[in-house]
């Protein structure tokens, strides 16, 4: 209901001239609606700001704009020792009524809001929805609670001390354009007339809440006749709530709606039905209100909610703050500040002990958040825990108790700055939070180091492998150098290894460096891949002893080596000489050796791999003679032999070392 609707029942009822007694406060103010998001309201977070002094989001019925159930201002008043009092015309679980009596996610909740408000100790209950969509499973629980339920309004005029619960339609109530004589549903100035006598009687201060809950519901339908019927008897039954209050200057009586709906607007009047008139009967009066209804030019600019600011006015103690309201929030503070103080319940005394801020390493393990949540109020003991903002799914409303730890495992935390809080309620005291800053410090990824590889040239399937992890991400992105030239450049995984073959690379030393990152920072290793010559094997001829002019004499070698280039030999007899060719793995080298001269001959092979690796071996021949008489010729002087042998051994030796000295080659390009 905004302001134009409150002029549209003034005019429809009062005329120009008239006077409707919303507008007849001393203090008074327009306040924003606008939820916690900075949109448009719905019900339920209207309502909830008014009753907790909480912005929160659409659809949540008693809870902050972090889920976190909160102290609405009846829970508070009922802690001091006040009656209380809900009395609508929307099913009595609707989400305005909902918003001072339940906490809930979702407004449509209406089984689970049900339960809520009738353990929520209202005393007095009054409205519709007796239907087991709406309240209806609650009637008999509260009946057993010693609840008087009727359901007519003969029934409520009888009652004659609280509780009281009354639903007097399956829905919503009748509309009041529909209302004849014989109506058996109570008028909302009735239920508002017999609650304050009721509650009053306790003898106890009281808290009543009072929604003329159609009108919004003919705004929503764009419907003028609807709308002025319902604002009328909102301001028949505020006009006698002003009256109570203004005899009895203890009490504080305020009047807001929670939001605006439709847009609507007034362009003009013309009159030809004259206002209502006390002494009107009752068709009469519903008969020239629809008329004069029909004789204001207005339009709807939507079916929907606006952000229009509403009116709020008020009466008696503490109502002098309105004048600085800006906001339904600070509906909630007015009513607070009016509500008396019970010595032995203390607001402010939920209490969080905070750990303070924590820098930790991801890589750490056994990271944790521990507060410690102490309240002499404890009633319904709930926490929440919110990370930048968000709810965490599993902390969404858990029960704390008294000195004991609440936890929070922080080691699934990335690096990063992240803002821990903890929001806890006792449903008495004023919710207390705490905030902890956690930066997590971003550790490098780890890479395994696979050491040196050293292989034979011509070798195959010789590969490096390395495995890369990293605490906070799977995966991340990885490149490979070859002595500094990039020669791969991918991805890598916490489940494989990244890996390179090693193809046609020459002699020498290679350095491999591989650079992973985890899209924050960066590791490296390096690795050396030697790759070597062997020098080719040879099979050893044994020396040769044949008679001059003997047939079938030859020397054999047979040469073998893992790695060729182009595979060469010379023979060489008697340091000359006497062969060259290729040579492989597979034949043998021969040479016919018949048909020396008498004597002793030195043979030598030298086999080369093309790679600077090489063999050799040396063979003796020696070629006897005998004389024309068949004697055998007579040997040399052993001593001489001997001596000859020793020095051709020596020079061999020395030929042998030399030509190793000279052939031999660096196998390693550094």
């Amino acid at each position: 209901m905004g302001p134009n609707q409150i002029e549209f029942g003034r005019l429809v009822e009062y005329g120009p001239g008239g006077n409707s007694s919303i507008l007849q406060v001393p203090n008074h103010n327009y306040v924003d609606t606008n939820n916690v998001d900075g949109t448009t309201t719905d019900s339920a977070a209207a309502a909830t700001a008014m009753a907790t002094g909480y912005k929160t989001h659409n659809y949540v019925i008693g809870k902050n704009a972090w889920y976190q159930s909160v102290p609405t201002i009846m829970e508070l008043a009922e802690a001091k020792g006040y009656v209380t009092g809900i009395v609508v015309t929307s099913p009595i679980n609707h989400a305005t009524p909902a918003g001072f009596a339940a906490h809930n996610d979702d407004r449509n909740n209406y089984a689970q809001i049900a339960t809520d408000m009738a353990d929520s100790g209202i005393d007095l209950l009054l409205g519709g929805g007796s239907s087991s969509t709406y309240f209806g499973t609650q009637i008999s629980n509260l009946q057993a609670r010693g609840y008087a339920h009727v359901t007519d309004r003969a029934a409520l005029a009888g009652v004659e001390a609280l509780p009281v619960l009354g639903l007097f339609n399956q829905d919503y109530l009748t509309w009041e354009r529909d209302r004849t004589d014989a109506s058996t549903e109570p008028s909302l100035q009735e239920m508002v007339a017999k609650s304050i006598t009721l509650l009053n009687a306790s003898g106890k201060p009281f808290v009543l809440m009072v929604e003329g809950s159609q009108i919004d519901t003919a705004c929503h339908s764009n419907d003028k006749v609807l709308l002025a019927h319902e604002v009328i008897e909102f301001e028949k039954a505020f006009k006698y709530a002003a009256s109570f209050a203004s005899n009895n200057s203890n009490i504080q009586l305020l009047v807001c709606a929670d939001h605006e709906t439709g847009g609507f607007t007034i362009s003009g009047y013309d009159f030809s039905t004259p206002a209502p008139q006390e002494t009107d009967s009752l068709a009469v009066k519903i008969q020239k209100r629809t008329n004069r209804a029909n004789e204001i030019a207005t339009h709807f600019l939507s079916t929907s909610h606006t952000s229009t600011r509403v009116y709020l006015g008020g009466i008696g103690p503490s109502t002098n703050q309105i004048l600085n309201a800006s906001h339904l929030v600070d509906i909630f503070q007015i009513m607070n500040a009016s509500i008396d103080t019970i010595t032995n319940i203390t607001i402010n005394t939920l209490r969080i002990t905070s750990p303070g801020d924590m820098v930790v390493h991801e890589s750490t393990r056994g990271k944790n958040i521990s507060w410690i949540i102490t309240s002499p109020n404890i009633n319904v003991p709930t926490y929440a825990i919110f990370k930048n903002g968000s709810l965490l799914q599993g902390h969404e409303n858990n029960s704390w108790s008294n000195n004991t730890p609440v936890i929070i495992d922080i080691d699934p935390l990335p690096p990063g700055i992240f803002n821990l809080t903890i929001l806890a309620s006792d449903r008495i005291s004023v919710p207390a939070r705490d905030s902890v800053i956690v930066t997590v410090l971003n550790d490098p990824p780890a890479i395994s180091h696979p050491g040196p590889l050293e292989y034979e040239y011509g070798s195959t399937m010789q590969y490096l492998a390395w495995h890369v992890s990293d605490p906070s991400v799977s995966n991340g992105s990885v490149v490979i150098y070859q002595d500094g030239h990039c020669i791969y450049s991918g991805t890598w995984n916490s489940t494989d290894l990244v890996n390179i073959t090693m193809r046609d690379l020459d002699l020498g030393i290679f350095n491999y460096t591989v650079v992973a990152s985890d899209g924050i920072a960066t590791s490296q290793d390096t690795s050396f891949v030697t790759v070597y010559n062997r020098n080719p094997t040879i099979s050893i001829q044994e020396d040769v002893i044949y008679e001059k002019n003997g047939k079938g004499n030859y020397l054999s070698w047979h040469i073998m080596d893992n790695s060729i280039a182009i595979a060469t030999f010379v023979i060489l007899q008697d340091d000359i000489v006497i062969m060259t060719g290729n040579w492989n793995a597979m034949e043998p080298i021969t040479i016919c050796i018949d048909g020396l001269l008498p004597g002793k001959h030195h043979f030598m092979i030298i086999a080369i791999d093309g790679l600077g690796g090489t063999i050799s071996d040396s063979v003796f021949v020696l070629v006897q003679d005998t004389t024309t008489s068949g004697i055998k010729e007579i040997p040399l002087d052993l001593g001489m032999i001997s001596m000859c042998t020793g020095a051709c051994l020596v020079v061999l030796s020395l030929v042998l070392v030399v030509f190793e000295k000279k052939s031999r080659v660096k196998m390693y390009k550094r």
